[in-house]
């Protein structure tokens, strides 16, 4: 989810199951605003008044999959309680909870579970300058001993400009079952080098079976190389292990692309 136009367009049902995925970067400030901004486009586009009592009734059942309880109280205090999106009663729920200072004590009518937020599990641990690398693919293998979910993958950006560039991602199991595929967009900045790059959806990756990550650069450019990988890791209670993947020379345990794996 992000503020582009993209999602500032789509319906109430799409955007009813973005808020409602147990499983987002984002914290609950700023799907708040994301929401916020949506609405302000609903009112346009259906050429209504800009009010918070419209904004409540284009929400519907979405206000509900608002983790209101996990919003800083800062933005509580600087907008959500100025405005009237939310009634009194759930306002001062929530003002109770905040002056108690434990969530426990939340007794009103929205979620207060936490997203499981996913995690960069980082497998490089240095980099060269650069690599010129053209339109072949790059993959690494992994298993993992307990269940988990793989929420995207981390790239590296362009060594020598600052631009957009589009990469492919593919994700096969060991016996070469596509699972996920699809393009991506990269804005490249000076001095960053890593990016994450988020699935539509995320995929459950069982206990135990080989997955192979496959990455491609849409068109030949200079990119960071990773150097010094680890073939082990510990990710909350799962142990995820690297291994080779036949045919991709550029990219293995040791170095090449594909830094790291987003995880929940």
């Amino acid at each position: 989810m992000s503020e582009s136009e993209a999602f500032l367009s789509l319906p109430p049902q799409c955007v009813t199951g973005l808020i409602a995925d147990d499983h987002h970067q984002l914290d609950e400030d700023k799907i708040y605003r994301y929401i916020v901004q949506w609405c302000e486009r609903r009112c346009e586009t259906e050429d209504i008044e800009d009010t918070d009592e419209n904004y409540r009734k284009i929400l519907g059942d979405i206000l509900y999959e608002i983790r209101f309880p996990n919003i800083s109280y800062k933005l509580f205090k600087s907008s959500i309680q100025r405005r009237n999106i939310l009634t009194d009663k759930e306002k001062t729920d929530l003002l109770n909870m905040y002056k108690n200072g434990n969530k426990c004590t939340y007794r009103g009518i929205f979620k207060s579970k936490p997203r499981n937020v996913s995690e960069r599990l980082m497998r490089m641990t240095d980099y060269d300058e650069s690599l010129i690398l053209d339109n072949v693919s790059h993959s690494i293998a992994f298993t993992s001993t307990e269940k988990v979910l793989l929420h995207g993958i981390v790239t590296y950006g362009l060594s020598h400009e600052k631009k957009k560039f589009k990469i492919y991602v593919r994700l096969s199991d060991g016996n070469g079952k596509e699972m996920m595929y699809d393009e991506f967009w990269v804005k490249s900045e000076p001095m960053e080098k890593e990016y994450d790059v988020i699935f539509q959806k995320a995929v459950e990756i069982q206990p135990d079976i080989k997955f192979v990550v496959s990455w491609e650069l849409d068109d030949a450019n200079w990119l960071w190389n990773g150097r010094n990988g680890i073939r082990s890791l510990i990710f909350n209670n799962s142990e995820i292990q690297f291994t080779d993947e036949s045919g991709t020379e550029e990219t293995n345990t040791f170095q090449g692309q594909i830094p790291g794996i987003i995880l929940s």
